[in-house]
């Protein structure tokens, strides 16, 4: 994959043995997309496995269209806090250095304990959605476990301010006898990190839990299971993100075929006609953390009709700049200076650091020289949450029924059939626009043994 684009990164993590321990990998369109949309990332290992049962860790953005995007992947050797760290490294290596604004997990201590060494700056935000699932199985054998269960929702989702949410939640706790609860109670000394009236300064793409997650069933679904190898794991992944590039592009397509219409006039919604998308534009008349119509009446109250835009107004300041250093060669060399200097007081570019901490580390650069022989991973002895509530997706259910004989003859005719999908996708960098009307079929891949 290397050799086809210099921009793909990855990185094999080898034990003594030369076993593959860990793995990182990211594609130069998903580097290329976090540089838009870094705002906010998802990340979770519950998905699936592989053979060897290591846990698949994709990082999960959002994009244009307020859809979820694959930025990068690793295959983990256990869910523990130094395999977290390492793959939290490779990818802020990969990303030149740039945290997430914002990232939303489970409750998993070990992904806490790395993101405080590896994200300092970065807002860590428990899933909702996982904290409302042990509801049931940490409150359930109490008698007014329903009534509990509405107040609690109650005060989670419509508390605004932090003292709302101090007096709903200690009226519940005390009205149905909870002191005494130990779970409730270390969900209260962490209420910074799930309940909304201490995020919502924050920009999360509309997103309170790892419930875009769910649609990896469906990302995934034909691509991957339980028994793909590491070797076709990475190829098929390949595939997959391929698909959803494409109808990405097509998006894209509609978007530049023509405009929503206005329900007002007023010119900030013109405003924002212009610069969204036909699925975020929509998404004005709903809460999911964007100007909604709300704020724009209370804005027109205060007659303020346009929004700033800084990019426009620096990218216009700039282009005058480079003309006036194109006009001779004394010009460029005093704006080349200038630009440089004020470059270098932003710290954005890449970090020169080792690719790793470990000493056993394959990948990355471009002229790395494989002498070695890479054996394969050793099955990973899971630890902490159970197997059973990971999601599956079609294909793995399918695979781990029992299966009927088939005809042989008319199985290797079936095999021989592929088809082929196309690259493309605007979100992904200009270098793939090229790509973009190689829209293709999706592939149809059956397993035989």
């Amino acid at each position: 994959m290397q050799g086809k684009n210099s921009n793909f990164y990855h990185v094999l993590d080898l034990d003594d043995e030369l076993r593959v321990r860990n793995v990182f990998w990211v594609d130069a369109r998903s580097r290329a997309a976090y540089k838009s949309f870094h705002d906010m990332i998802i990340f979770d290992t519950t998905y699936l496995t592989n053979k060897y049962d290591m846990p698949f860790a994709p990082f999960i953005g959002i994009n244009h269209y307020g859809e979820s995007i694959i930025l990068s992947c690793g295959l983990l050797s256990g869910e523990d806090t130094d395999s977290f760290i390492w793959v939290f490294r490779q990818w802020l290596q990969s990303m030149c250095g740039i945290a997430p604004k914002a990232i939303i997990t489970d409750q998993c201590q070990a992904m806490r304990w790395a993101i405080e060494i590896v994200f300092p700056k970065t807002v860590h935000r428990w899933c909702i959605w996982h904290i409302t699932m042990k509801l049931l199985v940490k409150l359930a054998r109490l008698e007014a476990y329903q009534d509990i269960k509405y107040y609690l929702f109650k005060v989670v989702h419509q508390s605004m301010t932090v003292e709302e949410f101090e007096e709903s939640w200690n009226h519940t706790i005390t009205s149905h006898h909870l002191e005494e609860n130990e779970w409730l109670a270390n969900l209260y000394e962490e209420q910074e990190r799930w309940i909304l009236a201490f995020l919502n300064s924050n920009f999360f793409a509309g997103m309170s839990s790892t419930q875009c997650l769910e649609s990896m069933n469906v990302f995934f679904d034909g691509y991957l299971h339980s028994s793909t190898t590491l070797k076709v794991f990475v190829e098929q992944f390949e595939i997959a993100l391929q698909n959803k590039v494409e109808k990405e592009i097509l998006s894209d397509f509609e978007c530049f075929k023509g405009k929503l219409e206005c329900s007002s006039s007023s010119p900030m919604e013109k405003q924002f006609q212009e610069a969204y998308t036909h699925e975020i534009f929509k998404r004005m008349f709903e809460f999911k953390g964007i100007l909604c119509r709300h704020v724009l009446f209370v804005l027109s109250q205060e007659s303020v009709t346009v929004l700033p835009n800084r990019y426009e107004k620096l990218h216009r300041l700039a282009v005058d700049v480079l003309e006036i250093g194109a006009e001779s060669v004394e010009n460029f060399n005093i704006l080349e200076k200038l630009l440089i200097d004020l470059k270098d007081n932003f710290p954005r570019s890449c970090d020169k650091q080792p690719l790793s901490q470990r000493k056993n580390s394959v990948g990355a650069a471009s002229d790395v020289v494989r002498t070695k022989v890479v054996r394969s991973p050793m099955v990973v002895k899971c630890k902490g949450r159970p197997r059973t509530k990971r999601l599956k997706s079609s294909m793995e259910e399918a695979v781990s029924k029992p299966k009927k004989k088939r005809n042989t003859a008319a199985a290797r005719n079936l095999a021989q059939s592929t088809s082929t999908t196309g690259v493309g996708g605007s979100a992904y960098g200009d270098s793939f626009t090229s790509n973009m009307i190689s829209i293709g079929i999706s592939n149809v891949h059956v397993t035989f043994k």
